[in-house]
């Protein structure tokens, strides 16, 4: 299967940018999700995380993966 986008630029220049940068604004979110993940799930004392930030971490999470799951879109 081939897809082709065609974008009248420069009139289309936003558009367009947002389809060229899509990757990479996914793997910074990937990135970003796994940061938090593993701050929930190494937490440890020596990191002196209190409850309610990891909990705030969680919601987070929970809210990332929330607007993925309307939009039809999916980290992995």
């Amino acid at each position: 299967m081939v897809a082709t986008l065609t974008f009248n630029l420069p009139e289309e220049q936003e558009e367009f940018q947002i389809a060229v940068d899509g990757q990479k604004l996914r793997s910074i979110l990937f990135r970003l999700d796994n940061d938090l993940r593993s701050i929930v799930k190494y937490n440890s004392e020596e990191h002196g995380y209190s409850e309610d930030y990891l909990k705030a971490v969680e919601d987070i999470r929970a809210k990332i993966y929330q607007e993925l799951l309307d939009e039809n879109l999916s980290l992995y």
